[in-house]
């Protein structure tokens, strides 16, 4: 299913908010609690990727990432193909962890259109 469709069915499935995987998933995810004034945990190991570190801090991954209700997130898998790999947070920023471990940030965390 292309990408905008997927986007689209997961709004109507209860996403609150979703942001494409473009710079960086850190870098896109940060963008994302930005504007939603919130924060997130995510478990690396969670990732669909044997390089971590590529798959924080690389670009031009044609996924999205979604904020969605723990309540509706078991619909939202049966209907579009996802992975859970974190929560969202009440405070500010991006916390890693690996099995449950705390991990630090990697130095870059993607793509700087400014840098």
């Amino acid at each position: 299913m292309p990408l905008v469709a997927e986007g689209m069915k997961a709004a109507r499935l209860g996403a609150s908010a979703a942001i494409d995987v473009s710079d960086g998933f850190l870098k896109d995810l940060g963008h994302l609690l930005r504007e939603s004034r919130c924060g997130a945990v995510v478990e690396c190991s969670a990732l669909p990727c044997d390089d971590i570190e590529l798959a924080l801090a690389g670009g031009e991954d044609y996924a999205l990432i979604l904020a969605v209700p723990q309540r509706k997130l078991k619909a939202l898998k049966r209907a579009v193909r996802c992975v859970e790999v974190g929560r969202i947070l009440r405070g500010p920023g991006i916390q890693l962890t690996d099995l449950g471990q705390p991990r630090p940030l990697p130095r870059v965390t993607g793509f700087d259109h400014l840098g």
